[in-house]
Protein backbone atom coordinates (compact mmCIF):
# COMPACT_ATOMS: atom_id res chain seq x y z
CA UNK A 1 0.00 0.00 0.00
CA UNK A 2 1.19 3.49 -0.84
CA UNK A 3 0.29 6.60 1.17
CA UNK A 4 0.55 9.74 -0.97
CA UNK A 5 0.97 12.82 1.26
CA UNK A 6 3.15 15.21 -0.70
CA UNK A 7 0.46 17.88 -1.08
CA UNK A 8 1.68 18.49 -4.63
CA UNK A 9 -0.98 17.69 -7.27
CA UNK A 10 1.41 16.74 -10.08
CA UNK A 11 3.46 14.47 -7.85
CA UNK A 12 0.41 12.92 -6.25
CA UNK A 13 -1.16 11.99 -9.57
CA UNK A 14 2.09 10.54 -10.87
CA UNK A 15 2.68 8.51 -7.71
CA UNK A 16 -0.89 7.21 -7.76
CA UNK A 17 -0.63 6.12 -11.39
CA UNK A 18 2.64 4.32 -10.73
CA UNK A 19 1.19 2.63 -7.65
CA UNK A 20 -1.89 1.47 -9.55
CA UNK A 21 0.20 0.17 -12.43
CA UNK A 22 2.22 -1.89 -9.94
CA UNK A 23 -0.85 -3.29 -8.19
CA UNK A 24 -0.54 -1.26 -5.01
CA UNK A 25 -3.46 0.18 -3.08
CA UNK A 26 -3.26 3.96 -2.76
CA UNK A 27 -4.35 6.16 0.17
CA UNK A 28 -4.64 9.70 -1.17
CA UNK A 29 -3.88 12.09 1.67
CA UNK A 30 -3.06 14.62 -1.05
CA UNK A 31 -6.49 16.23 -1.42
CA UNK A 32 -5.16 18.65 -4.04
CA UNK A 33 -4.34 15.74 -6.34
CA UNK A 34 -7.70 14.11 -5.68
CA UNK A 35 -9.58 17.29 -6.57
CA UNK A 36 -7.72 17.46 -9.86
CA UNK A 37 -7.95 13.82 -10.92
CA UNK A 38 -9.66 11.73 -8.23
CA UNK A 39 -12.43 10.20 -10.38
CA UNK A 40 -9.95 9.19 -13.09
CA UNK A 41 -7.56 7.66 -10.55
CA UNK A 42 -10.40 5.83 -8.81
CA UNK A 43 -11.56 4.36 -12.12
CA UNK A 44 -8.05 3.25 -13.05
CA UNK A 45 -7.72 1.63 -9.63
CA UNK A 46 -11.02 -0.24 -10.09
CA UNK A 47 -9.89 -1.53 -13.46
CA UNK A 48 -6.61 -2.71 -11.91
CA UNK A 49 -8.35 -4.39 -8.97
CA UNK A 50 -6.80 -2.16 -6.31
CA UNK A 51 -8.21 0.33 -3.81
CA UNK A 52 -8.04 4.09 -4.24
CA UNK A 53 -9.16 5.81 -1.05
CA UNK A 54 -9.22 9.15 0.68
CA UNK A 55 -7.47 9.31 4.05
CA UNK A 56 -9.79 8.30 6.88
CA UNK A 57 -9.88 10.81 9.72
CA UNK A 58 -9.78 13.91 7.55
CA UNK A 59 -13.04 15.69 6.84
CA UNK A 60 -13.64 14.61 3.21
CA UNK A 61 -13.40 10.91 4.10
CA UNK A 62 -15.57 11.33 7.20
CA UNK A 63 -18.20 13.13 5.14
CA UNK A 64 -18.13 10.32 2.57
CA UNK A 65 -18.57 7.80 5.38
CA UNK A 66 -21.73 9.56 6.53
CA UNK A 67 -23.03 9.74 2.95
CA UNK A 68 -22.41 6.01 2.57
CA UNK A 69 -24.26 5.33 5.83
CA UNK A 70 -27.27 7.38 4.78
CA UNK A 71 -27.51 5.77 1.35
CA UNK A 72 -27.01 2.26 2.74
CA UNK A 73 -29.82 2.98 5.20
CA UNK A 74 -32.17 3.83 2.35
CA UNK A 75 -32.21 7.62 2.73
CA UNK A 76 -31.80 10.19 -0.01
CA UNK A 77 -28.84 12.40 0.86
CA UNK A 78 -29.97 16.01 0.79
CA UNK A 79 -26.69 17.68 1.77
CA UNK A 80 -23.31 16.82 3.19
CA UNK A 81 -20.36 18.88 4.27
CA UNK A 82 -18.43 20.31 7.16
CA UNK A 83 -18.26 23.24 9.52
CA UNK A 84 -15.69 26.00 9.63
CA UNK A 85 -15.12 29.49 10.99
CA UNK A 86 -16.32 31.83 8.23
CA UNK A 87 -17.16 35.48 7.78
CA UNK A 88 -17.60 37.22 4.39
CA UNK A 89 -14.69 39.57 5.08
CA UNK A 90 -12.34 36.60 5.32
CA UNK A 91 -12.31 36.52 1.51
CA UNK A 92 -10.13 39.62 1.65
CA UNK A 93 -7.58 38.00 3.96
CA UNK A 94 -4.06 37.47 2.62
CA UNK A 95 -0.98 35.66 3.96
CA UNK A 96 0.29 39.09 5.02
CA UNK A 97 -2.81 39.95 7.08
CA UNK A 98 -3.98 36.51 8.22
CA UNK A 99 -2.43 36.39 11.68
CA UNK A 100 -4.67 39.14 13.02
CA UNK A 101 -7.67 36.85 12.50
CA UNK A 102 -6.01 34.23 14.71
CA UNK A 103 -4.94 36.68 17.40
CA UNK A 104 -1.25 36.12 16.60
CA UNK A 105 1.58 38.41 15.69
CA UNK A 106 3.69 37.59 12.62
CA UNK A 107 6.67 37.09 14.93
CA UNK A 108 4.82 34.58 17.09
CA UNK A 109 3.57 32.70 14.03
CA UNK A 110 7.05 32.54 12.54
CA UNK A 111 8.52 31.34 15.82
CA UNK A 112 5.95 28.54 15.89
CA UNK A 113 6.72 27.58 12.29
CA UNK A 114 3.21 28.34 11.04
CA UNK A 115 2.69 28.68 7.30
CA UNK A 116 0.76 31.90 6.49
CA UNK A 117 -0.43 30.64 3.10
CA UNK A 118 -1.84 27.47 4.61
CA UNK A 119 -3.54 29.25 7.50
CA UNK A 120 -4.95 31.85 5.14
CA UNK A 121 -6.51 29.07 3.05
CA UNK A 122 -8.41 27.95 6.15
CA UNK A 123 -10.11 31.36 6.33
CA UNK A 124 -10.59 32.65 2.79
CA UNK A 125 -12.62 29.68 1.52
CA UNK A 126 -9.84 27.97 -0.41
CA UNK A 127 -9.55 24.91 1.82
CA UNK A 128 -13.32 24.53 2.10
CA UNK A 129 -13.69 24.69 -1.68
CA UNK A 130 -10.98 22.09 -2.23
CA UNK A 131 -12.40 19.69 0.33
CA UNK A 132 -15.94 19.98 -0.99
CA UNK A 133 -14.64 19.29 -4.50
CA UNK A 134 -13.08 16.08 -3.14
CA UNK A 135 -16.41 15.12 -1.56
CA UNK A 136 -18.22 15.86 -4.82
CA UNK A 137 -15.72 13.69 -6.70
CA UNK A 138 -16.25 10.77 -4.34
CA UNK A 139 -20.02 10.94 -3.80
CA UNK A 140 -21.58 12.54 -6.87
CA UNK A 141 -23.03 15.37 -4.79
CA UNK A 142 -22.73 18.81 -6.40
CA UNK A 143 -22.35 22.43 -5.25
CA UNK A 144 -24.88 25.17 -5.80
CA UNK A 145 -24.36 27.07 -9.07
CA UNK A 146 -23.05 30.11 -7.18
CA UNK A 147 -20.71 28.02 -5.03
CA UNK A 148 -20.50 27.61 -1.27
CA UNK A 149 -22.60 30.00 0.82
CA UNK A 150 -21.42 29.13 4.38
CA UNK A 151 -24.78 29.55 6.17
CA UNK A 152 -24.38 29.97 9.95
CA UNK A 153 -25.87 26.88 11.55
CA UNK A 154 -25.70 25.12 14.94
CA UNK A 155 -26.13 21.36 15.01
CA UNK A 156 -29.73 21.47 16.23
CA UNK A 157 -30.72 23.41 13.10
CA UNK A 158 -28.96 21.23 10.52
CA UNK A 159 -32.17 19.46 9.51
CA UNK A 160 -34.02 22.75 9.10
CA UNK A 161 -31.23 24.66 7.32
CA UNK A 162 -29.46 22.16 5.06
CA UNK A 163 -32.59 21.32 3.05
CA UNK A 164 -34.01 22.87 -0.14
CA UNK A 165 -35.23 26.46 -0.15
CA UNK A 166 -38.60 25.18 -1.30
CA UNK A 167 -38.94 23.40 2.06
CA UNK A 168 -37.74 26.34 4.13
CA UNK A 169 -34.01 25.68 4.06
CA UNK A 170 -31.01 27.26 2.38
CA UNK A 171 -30.09 24.76 -0.36
CA UNK A 172 -30.34 25.30 -4.10
CA UNK A 173 -31.05 21.60 -4.68
CA UNK A 174 -31.06 18.18 -3.08
CA UNK A 175 -27.78 16.33 -3.26
CA UNK A 176 -25.64 19.38 -2.50
CA UNK A 177 -22.28 19.92 -0.82
CA UNK A 178 -22.22 22.87 1.55
CA UNK A 179 -20.03 24.27 4.32
CA UNK A 180 -21.63 25.85 7.38
CA UNK A 181 -20.20 28.62 9.53
CA UNK A 182 -19.67 28.45 13.28
CA UNK A 183 -20.15 32.23 13.51
CA UNK A 184 -23.23 34.31 12.78
CA UNK A 185 -22.96 37.20 10.33
CA UNK A 186 -23.16 39.64 13.24
CA UNK A 187 -19.83 38.24 14.48
CA UNK A 188 -21.19 36.22 17.40
CA UNK A 189 -20.01 32.62 17.75
CA UNK A 190 -22.83 30.07 17.70
CA UNK A 191 -23.58 27.70 20.55
CA UNK A 192 -23.35 24.02 19.54
CA UNK A 193 -21.42 24.90 16.41
CA UNK A 194 -19.81 22.34 14.10
CA UNK A 195 -16.56 24.19 13.43
CA UNK A 196 -14.41 21.05 13.55
CA UNK A 197 -16.96 18.49 12.42
CA UNK A 198 -18.94 17.06 9.52
CA UNK A 199 -22.60 16.39 8.80
CA UNK A 200 -25.12 14.82 6.46
CA UNK A 201 -28.82 15.67 6.07
CA UNK A 202 -31.23 13.16 4.64
CA UNK A 203 -34.89 12.72 3.75
CA UNK A 204 -37.37 10.17 5.04
CA UNK A 205 -38.52 7.95 2.14
CA UNK A 206 -41.99 7.36 3.59
CA UNK A 207 -44.50 8.52 6.19
CA UNK A 208 -43.56 5.54 8.33
CA UNK A 209 -39.92 6.64 8.45
CA UNK A 210 -41.03 10.18 9.30
CA UNK A 211 -42.88 8.74 12.28
CA UNK A 212 -39.75 6.81 13.24
CA UNK A 213 -37.77 10.06 13.18
CA UNK A 214 -40.21 11.42 15.75
CA UNK A 215 -40.56 8.24 17.81
CA UNK A 216 -36.81 7.82 18.23
CA UNK A 217 -36.08 11.45 19.03
CA UNK A 218 -34.21 12.52 15.92
CA UNK A 219 -33.81 16.23 15.36
CA UNK A 220 -35.86 17.17 12.30
CA UNK A 221 -37.08 20.12 10.32
CA UNK A 222 -40.47 21.58 11.41
CA UNK A 223 -42.32 19.22 9.06
CA UNK A 224 -40.53 16.11 10.33
CA UNK A 225 -39.43 15.17 6.82
CA UNK A 226 -35.67 15.72 7.10
CA UNK A 227 -33.12 14.76 9.72
CA UNK A 228 -29.37 15.00 10.20
CA UNK A 229 -26.38 13.09 11.49
CA UNK A 230 -23.18 14.83 12.49
CA UNK A 231 -19.77 14.20 13.97
CA UNK A 232 -18.32 17.03 16.07
CA UNK A 233 -14.63 16.44 15.39
CA UNK A 234 -12.19 15.16 12.81
CA UNK A 235 -8.80 13.62 13.46
CA UNK A 236 -6.31 15.11 10.97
Amino acid sequence: MVIEATGIPESGIRHALISIERGRHIIMVNVEADVLAGPLLAEKARQAGVVYSLAYGDQPALICEQVDWARASGFEVVAAGKGTLYMPEFHASTPETVWGHYGLTPERAEKSGLNPKMFNSFLDGTKSGIEMAAVANATGLTPAPAGLTFPPCPVEKLAATLIPETDGGSLHHKGQVEVISSRARDGKDLLNDLRWGVYVTFEAPSNYVERCFSDYGLITDPNGKYSALWRPFHLI
